[in-house]
């Protein structure tokens, strides 16, 4: 691969101002389905495959799975499962080669063993395929771990508990690899070392082999982060490492106390590898790895030039890992003013303008949210502004604490298979809200040639142009318009395209649709996609939205 010498680069960003026009709704176009009942769930999830539409809504003693026709979106059947195990925890569901396969844990205290089953979901029948399989049983009790299978951040909206068992898949989805916690046996983490159990299946999930693996520091001294697995059937993870016996980011000289490392299970011997991640004087806040092609891992990410500010992202970075076992140089594309500059109030661009440590120029609390690799060896990071604001008050001797979660601006980056930066472009969104995500953040989807970023907009900014200093506030809960940026591949050319006012919907008796989330939006081809709304009255209902 080649890298860009820093002169180069300054000079492929100067014509990086986006470019951007208010596209007509008619490019996508809508249809309103038949409504169905409404089913109450703790989480639901959508899947196609072949023209029929998949909804798996668990609920916490039963499974509820529904069958649509992707073509007509009439409802077909339903069928509600409640032979599953007291107890039973939701822990994944994954559609491998076609197949759809639903993952649960149950504990079986007698033996005190944590066990991990699955199911597969007939797609033709919109039914289970008989009872639970066995996949994997741990002898004691197995822990969620600060994880996620899709990358990794320090900032605290990138982070969460997930379930005992992490399954994902290699890029081909020929590999499946189940991670685990296992518990301490001591409490004590200055002496304690985490044994992370790693099990690789093939598509049909025959067993290729299984490892509980120690970790070569104490628990106190690393934090795992992000798993993968490749073709060929290595398990990868990412963790950064403290270099002294404190867990302080940073020395009391202001030197770093971390870094990054790369640790390969290998796939015949199952021997542990540790590659380390460096940047010199930046410091590393995101990193996402990925397979390009099969066998090739790739990291990408965010870093900074000052890590105690762990969310700020000065610029974008990718490596890969050689044959033997090393990363090459990283290449490093920093984020030049003017895009920082945009959609900005004033004292925002005055504080980017300042050339000092206290007021340094970054994208504030900036999340790895998508990775897109191409054929062609090029990729494609997708990257959010998030965070959450925590107020708490006293008053008669009561406290209270509220919490508001903001999901801004966007940007998307390309980087050439050579290497250079194709194009960076900032999108900018404002929303807010007090129940989590809820119907805030965006979908990407890649449709002939562009990149589709959607999400609910605030309906005053329909007519506003994209240039606009500081779009509207969405409000979660309030309405909205679905809207969505069209980024082209090639050129980096955006359009922003209004589609649906949820609250004028002339299809619909009420008018209006509810409990819009990104999570219910179900890719279904080159040019359709279909959502998932309430409608009232206990029923649901399907919207496809046709690209023109």
């Amino acid at each position: 691969m080649k890298f860009l010498l820093p002169s180069l680069i300054f000079l492929l960003f100067a014509p990086i101002m986006l470019n951007a026009q208010v596209a007509s709704s008619k490019e996508i176009t809508y249809k309103v389905g038949s409504p169905y009942p409404v089913v109450d769930a703790i989480s639901k999830d959508y899947f196609e495959h072949e023209g029929t539409i998949i909804t798996v809504k668990v609920r916490k003693k039963d499974i509820v799975i529904q069958k649509l026709d992707a073509s007509t979106l009439k409802f077909k059947s339903v069928r509600n499962y409640n032979d599953m195990p007291d107890d039973f925890v939701r822990e994944s569901l994954l559609q491998i080669a076609g197949r759809l396969f639903f993952f649960y844990s149950v504990w079986d205290k007698p033996k005190e063993t944590e066990q991990l089953f699955y199911r597969e979901i007939d797609f033709d029948k919109g039914t289970f395929v008989g009872s639970g399989k066995n996949l994997i049983k741990v002898k004691g009790k197995v822990t969620g771990t600060l994880a996620q299978t899709s990358g990794f951040s320090f900032a605290y909206s990138g982070l969460g508990v997930v379930d005992k068992f992490a399954v994902n898949t290699s890029a081909d989805e020929s590999k499946v690899l189940v991670q685990y916690r296992k518990k301490p046996e001591k409490r004590n983490d200055d002496i304690s070392y985490d044994v992370i159990g790693f099990h690789v299946f093939d598509q049909n999930l025959e067993k290729v082999w299984a490892e509980d693996v120690k970790m070569p520091y104490t628990e106190k001294k690393m934090n795992n982060y992000d798993y993968t697995v490749d073709a060929f059937g290595n398990a990868y993870m990412m963790t950064t490492v403290y270099l002294d016996n404190s867990t302080k980011r940073f020395k009391k000289d202001g030197s770093c106390n971390y870094r990054m490392e790369m640790l390969k299970i290998d796939a015949s011997s199952q021997e542990l590898s540790k590659t380390k991640i460096s940047l010199k004087d930046n410091f590393i806040n995101g990193v996402w790895m990925y397979e390009a092609s099969k066998g090739e891992i790739i990291c990408s990410g965010f870093y900074n030039d000052d890590g105690r500010d762990a969310s700020d992202a000065k610029g974008i970075f990718t490596t890969k890992l050689k044959s033997d076992g090393t990363f090459e140089p990283l290449a490093t594309y920093e984020i030049p003013l003017e895009i920082l500059n945009q959609y900005a109030s004033k004292r925002t661009q005055a504080k980017n303008s300042k050339d000092n440590k206290k007021d340094k120029s970054e994208f504030q609390e900036l999340e790895i949210r998508k990775l897109v690799t191409n054929d062609d060896g090029s990729v494609v990071i997708i990257g959010e502004q998030s965070y959450v604001v925590v107020r708490t008050s006293y008053s008669n001797g009561r406290t209270t604490t509220t919490y508001r979660y903001y999901y801004n601006d966007m940007l998307i980056t390309k980087i050439n298979p050579d290497g250079s930066l194709a194009y960076m472009k900032k999108l900018p969104k404002r929303q807010v809200g007090s129940r989590g995500q809820g119907g805030m953040s965006f979908q990407h989807f890649y449709k002939e040639g562009s990149h589709y970023l959607m999400f609910l907009d605030n309906v005053k900014n329909l007519d506003a142009p994209i240039d606009k200093r500081l779009p509207g506030v969405h409000g979660d809960g309030a309405g909205g318009y679905l809207t969505a940026y069209k980024v082209n591949d090639t050129s980096g050319d955006v359009s922003k395209i209004s589609i649906l006012n949820v609250r004028e919907v002339p299809q619909v008796a009420s008018k209006e649709l509810y409990q819009f989330s990104v999570n219910r939006i179900l890719n279904l081809s080159d040019k359709e996609f279909v959502v998932e709304f309430y409608k009232k009255k206990k029923e649901d209902v399907l919207v496809k939205f046709t690209i023109e």
